[in-house]
């Protein structure tokens, strides 16, 4: 597995280390929060390109004529206004 390393601000990172503790599961870190962020902003990109098969989802070959743009939204956390 590959490592991919960020640097953020520390505002960026206390809301970060805010929001993965409020998901309430032990070891839910920051680390762990943006990983899986990423990974399914990933794999929402590719969601128009599937269809699904007849023994289930396959990729196809067609690509969007045009770009997109996708924007990750973050869940509200009150008080952080």
């Amino acid at each position: 597995m590959r490592r991919v390393t960020i640097a953020l601000p520390d505002s960026l990172y206390a809301e970060l280390r805010e929001v993965s503790a409020a998901a309430g599961e032990p070891g839910y870190g920051p680390a762990r929060w943006a990983g899986e962020i990423v990974a399914s902003e990933l794999a929402a990109r590719r969601l128009p390109r599937m269809v699904q098969g007849r023994n289930g989802a396959r990729i196809t070959a067609d690509k969007p004529t045009e770009p997109v743009t996708y924007h990750v939204r973050l869940p509200e956390i009150e008080g952080m206004d």
